[in-house]
């Protein structure tokens, strides 16, 4: 992260992959799955941050570390 425009670009992802709403689906019907146990983590369990610094944080270390675990 010590070159700008590497800082500027994993940003400019990061936000963005943050941004959109998620939710859980059903494989065979496509439906909502708000009773998913990931639906769960992703919009009230992961907690200190909001779902969309958690998805920024996901992706951040996705890019810069190969890796992005939650």
């Amino acid at each position: 992260m010590r070159v700008p425009a590497v800082t500027a670009a994993v940003g400019l992802i990061a936000e963005a992959c943050g941004n959109p709403p998620f939710t859980t689906h059903d494989r065979d019907t496509r439906k909502a799955q708000k009773g998913h146990p990931s639906y769960e983590m992703i919009h009230r369990e992961a907690s200190p941050w909001t779902r969309v610094e958690l998805r920024e944080l996901l992706t951040r270390d996705a890019l810069l570390c190969d890796h992005g675990f939650a």
